[in-house]
């Protein structure tokens, strides 16, 4: 469940994308994300963290480069104590060091009140466990121009209340694991920003642990990882907004938006992600959103990319935005539920191989107003069980597929076409082992080479063209009824053409054509 200003909405097929109210998520709305973050509601579980009687607390009092009160002392007593720590800064400004300071050797919090800190040039930073909280403010920690902090371990962001950290002008951060928003309750938020201002995680990057994160990446920024996740665990609500030409989230491995959580990535204005393979809304109950926009904006997965894997998943491709991947897969397994929504010129998804809308869940592709999806094999309904529909709608929409569109695999596939929208494929299939229903109206064109209405004995495939201007084209054979039950209804005005046609082709099939 996600919680929109304390009212709940589940995302729900059908209800979410429909042609004139199309969702658009802008860098500006974006910002509405942190307060969305902060109004959600959280699940309760058991944590262990270090006891009160186990932790030192040391006090930065200047910004001086040594001495009683400086950055330096509070490391060097805290690595002298041999217990976990707390850094509290007592006071904000640039820190300017002359050497590198001493590397953090304990488990250390940096809590810096509501005041700000800034490095600048500053190449010696070192911890082996290091997390910002901010229990008793919101000061932001800025590492930035020519400064680098390398953790050989961890880096948490909102351990158990808010943390706040800035990358910025050139600014390098390198750790093993990164958490943004670690435990219930926690809230953190990460800005990585500029040209050369980079993060790198070599191992796993976690927004929303189980508390609140947000990753801002802006203006060329670039952040990096094996393993991405947003909305790790149940009561997590989390996002990730990508934006401006050159700003970059890379993945050695995989992209999870909605692990268990909930999550949602904004890629705009010529952002770019990169992976291998994504799922959008990994587990249920978890709930997945991706919103891709603007010219430049692309998102890549070199393997598959799943919208709806076992929980709720929702991608939105918009105004010149592009995503690629070999394999698709929308609505993955059994319960499971993917929306895919397509608007506007030059928005596209290439799906290289196969795309399968309603897989063994339930799955919905939406293409409007000039948007686009390619890809080689297209099925709608394929596993027993199975719900898919795809609507192709306004001039230049187009579905093409360079081998087959087959409508009702195995499970109920639905294909509707309309007010000039196009697909094309060589082999088109109504009901092959399933149920397929095909509906062209409003000048809507289907072309194909060989057209199969009812394939396989006890599919039931079921075309309707209705309407001046609607067509199906098979530049070879029609059959209506192959070994099955196929029904071709022809109304005001639509056409069909082929060389050939059958109706009842094998022994058992029933095949019926009105005009």
């Amino acid at each position: 469940m996600i919680y929109n200003n304390h009212r709940p909405f589940t995302l729900k097929k059908k209800s979410f994308f429909r042609l004139g109210h199309v969702m658009r998520i802008k860098k500006k709305s974006f910002a509405r994300l942190k307060h969305l973050m902060l109004s959600a509601g959280f699940i309760s579980c058991f944590l262990v963290f270090p006891a009160a009687g186990n932790t030192a607390t040391y006090f930065v009092t200047n910004t001086d480069d040594s001495g009683a009160g400086s950055l330096r002392q509070a490391i060097t007593d805290a690595n002298g104590s041999g217990t976990a720590s707390i850094i509290e800064f007592q006071t904000g400004g640039t820190i300017s060091l002359s050497s590198d300071l001493p590397i953090l050797t304990v488990e250390t919090i940096f809590n810096l009140s509501d005041y700000d800190i800034v490095f600048e040039n500053y190449g010696g930073g070192s911890s082996k466990i290091l997390r910002f909280d901010n229990p008793l403010g919101e000061g932001v920690f800025t590492l930035g121009a020519g400064s680098l902090w390398t953790n050989t371990e961890s880096l948490t962001v909102g351990y158990t209340d808010t943390g706040n950290l800035d990358i910025s002008g050139g600014g390098a951060l390198i750790n093993t694991y990164g958490i943004i928003g670690s435990s219930v309750d926690s809230t953190g938020f990460v800005t990585v920003s500029g040209t050369g201002s980079t993060w790198t995680n070599n191992n796993y990057l976690f927004i929303g642990d189980q508390g609140t994160g947000i990753l801002f990446v802006s203006d060329g920024g670039t952040v990096s990882d094996m393993r991405g996740y947003i909305g790790y665990d149940i009561g997590s609500y989390s996002g990730a907004a990508i934006t401006g030409e050159n700003s970059l989230w890379t993945h050695s491995e995989s992209l999870t938006v909605g692990y268990y959580g909930a999550g949602i990535m904004l890629i705009s204005d010529g952002g770019t992600v990169n992976n291998v393979y994504a799922y959008i809304g990994f587990g249920a109950p978890a709930e997945g959103t991706v919103i891709v926009t603007d010219p430049g904006s692309l998102w890549t997965n070199s393997d598959f990319l799943v919208v709806g894997n076992a929980g709720s998943g929702v991608l939105g491709i918009f105004d010149g935005g592009v995503v690629t991947s070999p394999d698709g897969y929308v609505g993955y397994d059994a319960g499971s539920v993917g929306i895919v929504a397509l608007s506007g010129g030059g928005a596209e998804w290439t799906s290289g191989n196969y795309l399968a809308i309603g897989y063994n869940g339930s799955g919905d592709l939406d293409i409007y107003d000039g948007a686009v999806v390619n890809s080689l094999n297209g099925d709608i309904g394929s596993g027993a069980g199975s719900d898919g529909t795809v609507t192709v709608s306004g001039a230049l929409s187009l579905w093409t597929n360079s081998n087959s569109i087959v409508v009702g695999n195995s499970g109920t596939g639905t294909l509707n076409v309309s007010d000039g929208g196009t697909t094309s494929t060589i082999y088109g299939y109504i009901g092959h082992y399933g149920t397929g229903t095909l509906d062209i109206s409003g000048g809507g064109s289907v072309t194909d080479t060989y057209g199969n209405i009812g394939t396989y004995a006890g599919s039931d495939g079921t075309v309707t063209v209705t309407g001046s201007g609607s067509s199906w084209t098979n530049s070879d054979y029609l059959i209506v009824g192959n070994a099955g039950t196929g029904t071709l209804g022809i109304f005001d005005g639509g056409v069909v053409t082929s060389p050939d046609g059958y109706g009842g082709y094998d022994a058992g099939s029933v095949g019926a054509v009105t005009l």
